[in-house]
């Protein structure tokens, strides 16, 4: 059996959703796309909301307000986001978690290996 053990620190919050994101859509096969990824990093960080999408206009991840609705809608349909008391959340399917806080840091340990 071979068994690595590796700790890195993430430089921000964003690093970390991002990494999470990327780490559940190859373990669990969802079918999202880098943009997807992007915008769903600054969703868990900042929430869905207007702020959120003025930052995915700034980043010119999408050109407009209507693309940012369609992701929204087709996050929706794959069971991503959910609707709660008439407001879009993020639902539990990808389980992401901001991690341990160390120093505005975020502290992960990787374990690899053959069973």
């Amino acid at each position: 059996m071979i068994h690595i053990e590796k700790k890195h620190i993430l430089n921000s919050i964003y690093d970390s959703i991002k990494f999470q994101i990327i780490l559940k859509r190859f373990l669990d096969d969802i079918s999202i796309t880098d943009t997807d990824i992007e915008v769903l990093t600054i969703f868990y960080v900042h929430g869905i909301n207007d702020e959120a999408f003025r930052l995915i206009l700034k980043k010119k991840i999408y050109k407009n307000i209507q693309s940012i609705s369609n992701s929204i809608s087709n996050f929706t349909k794959m069971g991503i986001i959910e609707k709660q008391n008439n407001q879009k959340v993020l639902s539990s399917l990808l389980d992401i978690e901001a991690g341990e806080s160390i120093d505005d840091q975020i502290l992960m340990t990787i374990k690899l290996g053959n069973k």
